[in-house]
């Protein structure tokens, strides 16, 4: 299974910001206690794109730009002038100095993701919990499948301790569009925590998120 919801780099939504999708997992009683998570209680956060994804592949994701910018605009427009001069050089290289571990981060979280799928790749495979836990997690993420969440389940494989699902989308834009509220609505009790990071996509059409599951 592989789950790595990456780092990203964004300016307006474009600007600098970092988001590693690494969810730690409520164990199974806790989890049976808690109430189900609706799709409407849960925030929505800005979309953030990983360093190195062409914006031209996401233009579900440039109408939600232009109106950022244009909210941003208003907003200074409105606000007064600040008395003393801005030091926009010490700005200027904080905000280069941030992108530049935004990035560097989003390539040790790619190295991590294909360590682990390496890693779960070598395991050996213990049927008597694999095949069930296989199923758990396959159904967990069918269970989220709605008109606005339409993902797909493509596979779950399931060793010894860990899992890796692979969740398509029919976009990139979608992938990016879904991953603020996935961890909320797919519980995986049976599992303690997931990794997934996002590559760069290679065309407009379907994306394949991985997420890699520790279990046991």
């Amino acid at each position: 299974m592989r789950v790595v919801i990456v780092s990203a780099a964004v300016g307006g939504l474009f600007g600098a910001a970092a988001a590693t999708f690494v969810a730690l997992h409520e164990p199974a009683h806790a989890a049976a206690a808690s109430p189900p998570v609706l799709a409407s209680a849960v925030p929505v956060r800005p979309v953030l794109i990983p360093p190195g994804w062409d914006p031209r592949l996401l233009s579900a994701l440039s109408s939600v730009d232009a109106r950022v910018s244009s909210l941003e605009n208003a907003v200074a427009s409105a606000a007064p002038a600040d008395p003393e001069p801005v030091e926009l050089k010490d700005t200027a290289e904080a905000a280069a100095a941030r992108n530049a571990e935004i990035v560097q981060q989003y390539r040790v979280d790619l190295e991590t993701q294909t360590k682990k799928l390496s890693d779960h790749d070598r395991e050996r495979l213990d049927s008597s919990w694999a095949t069930a836990q296989s199923a758990s997690i396959k159904q967990a993420y069918e269970g989220a499948v709605d008109a606005a969440h339409p993902l797909s389940v493509e596979r779950v494989d399931c060793r010894d301790t860990t899992c890796v699902a692979d969740i398509a989308y029919a976009t990139p834009a979608d992938a990016l569009a879904d991953r603020a509220t996935l961890r909320h609505r797919v519980r995986v009790s049976t599992c303690h925590g997931s990794f997934s990071a996002l590559p760069p996509p290679i065309g407009p059409g379907k994306y394949t998120v991985t997420l890699i599951y520790d279990c046991r």
